[in-house]
């Protein structure tokens, strides 16, 4: 099953094209929390908004119960509640402050769109479905979903397309943004809106910051070109890796990161000699003192550790697809499975979120099940 080309995933797309192909094999794990806890922000956020004024606790609280448990996100739904208590009034201090402005002729929540790249034309369609995500589109299409659409009337009909985030990322300059170039142009085009006159907006909340409003005009010259030139390229075998790369359901096994790692390799291995030559001639050099010397022997061993990481994750995929990998005392390299089993802090604040995890760690710590201990380690200084 190969990943649909959406609107959120336009960098992806105009990056690399093997994500979308047939037959690649995709990261089908569940839902992280953290996503898990944006959607279910998403979905209360859509309600609020169309109430046209900030909802009260008493009236915001079970409506956030129920998209929580809707979304898989319970065991944080006191989380929630507290950051839909603090995140909304930003959001609506800003609409007041556009309706006072601009004068809001009509408000949009979760609408979906799918845009055909032939044609140019845009329709309307249902939203995806909760469990997979998945679009109801024809042969070709390609969808989008905007959280939140604004239509203005002075001192001419203006459009703006808002994205929500709760995750950690830079939305400071939402035109940038390839999703929102998606979604500009898709809305745009819907509702016959000069592109001149069409705004794209991030409001920013994430978990443990203060929420933030990004709004600037739409930058989508000649984006349509490209997202067709990027969904002509699928199946064409083209590959580039880049910064989508990190979030990239295809990434396991993907032989451009691979190709990449081995570059790297190659470039570490070649720095290696240089550094090892310098650092046995160091005894005798007037040119390199002990203090750089110890320096360049941590910058060595930190690229090596970084490389031995990646590389141990590259062999075994090689493993897993039939390579049996020999060694230089005859034996060979097998794979083998075991069950590991522990407890990581992040995890823990993962699963059951910040507050309830917290409660917990603070009973370990009485119970001193749960102990500091000092430790020395090393770090960059510019002093």
């Amino acid at each position: 099953m190969s990943l649909a080309p959406s609107a959120s995933a336009t960098g992806l797309l105009l990056q690399c094209s093997r994500p979308f192909s047939k037959g690649v094999t995709l990261d089908t794990s569940p839902p992280s929390e953290a996503a898990r806890f944006g959607l279910a922000w998403h979905a209360v956020a859509a309600w609020a908004i169309l109430l046209r004024k900030l909802p009260r606790l008493q009236v915001l609280r079970p409506t956030a119960l129920r998209h929580a448990q809707a979304y898989g996100a319970e065991h944080i739904e006191e989380e929630l509640v507290a950051h839909l208590a603090s995140t909304l009034p930003i959001l609506f201090k800003w609409l007041d402050a556009l309706e006072e402005r601009e004068e809001i002729e009509s408000i949009i929540t979760e609408k979906s769109f799918a845009w055909d790249p032939q044609t140019g034309h845009v329709r309307e369609i249902p939203l995806p479905t909760i469990e997979d995500h998945h679009y109801q589109t024809r042969d070709g299409e390609m969808p989008g979903t905007a959280d939140l659409i604004l239509l203005t009337r002075k001192p001419r009909r203006r459009l703006h397309v808002i994205d929500h985030k709760t995750g950690v990322g830079d939305f400071s300059r939402p035109a940038q943004v390839p999703q929102l170039k998606t979604l500009a142009l898709f809305v745009s085009r819907f509702y016959r809106v000069p592109l001149a006159d069409t705004f794209v907006g991030v409001f920013h909340a994430p978990r443990f910051a203060a929420p933030r409003m990004f709004v600037e005009p739409a930058l989508v010259e000649s984006h349509d070109t490209s997202l067709a030139k990027a969904l002509a390229r699928i199946d064409d075998g083209f590959m580039r890796p880049g910064r989508e790369c990190e979030t990239c359901k295809a990434r396991p096994a993907c032989p451009a990161g691979d190709s990449e790692m081995l570059l790297k390799a190659e470039t570490l291995l070649k720095q290696t000699h240089h550094a090892s030559t310098a650092l046995l001639a160091a005894p005798t050099s007037k040119n390199l003192t002990r203090d750089r010397q110890l320096g360049m022997l941590y910058e060595l061993i930190t690229q090596g550790e970084t490389l031995a990481e990646r590389a141990r994750e590259a062999i075994k995929r090689e493993i897993a697809e039939g390579s049996v990998p020999e060694l230089s005392d005859g034996r060979m390299l097998v794979l083998k499975k075991r069950q590991v089993e522990r407890l990581s802090k992040k995890e823990f604040i993962n699963a059951y979120g910040k507050i309830a995890a917290e409660r917990m760690f603070a009973k370990w710590r009485k119970d001193k099940a749960l102990t500091k201990k000092p430790e020395t380690y090393l770090d960059k200084s510019n002093s």
